[in-house]
């Protein structure tokens, strides 16, 4: 497979690559799906935008190419393929499996829910002894 090497784009600058193919460096926030159109907000330190995808259209057929560069990006890659979040399809190239990723942030959410909880408990349980 060739390397493909798309620009780098901030989210700012989204509007002055139009019809071009660029990479953003961002997260997603969240991703919510409804009937056959799926939205991924993403964003960086520069902005927010909203991806759309049709439901079809992530698939392995769609995938992209991507080599992490960073240890970090591999180390986040490697964790969402584990969880079934991300699938790799063939070496170096993957694709977001949505309702995989949508059960996986519901559960990150669940999780520090919890966690806030606990902790709010644990101040009140600290002031009352106090």
């Amino acid at each position: 497979m060739t390397e493909r090497k798309e620009k780098y784009a901030r989210v700012s600058e989204l509007p002055s690559n139009s019809g071009q193919i660029v990479r953003v460096r961002g997260w997603v926030t969240h991703v919510r799906s409804s009937g056959k159109v799926a939205f991924a907000v993403i964003r960086d330190g520069t902005g927010i935008f909203q991806a759309v995808f049709v439901k079809n259209s992530v698939s392995p057929e769609t995938a992209i190419y991507f080599v992490p560069e960073r240890r970090l990006q591999r180390r986040v890659l490697a964790r969402l393929i584990r969880r079934g979040v991300i699938v790799q399809t063939e070496p170096d190239t993957y694709y977001i499996d949505v309702p995989a990723y949508d059960h996986w942030r519901r559960h990150m959410r669940r999780r520090a829910a919890l966690l806030i909880g606990g902790v709010g408990v644990l101040a009140a349980i600290a002031g009352l002894l106090a």
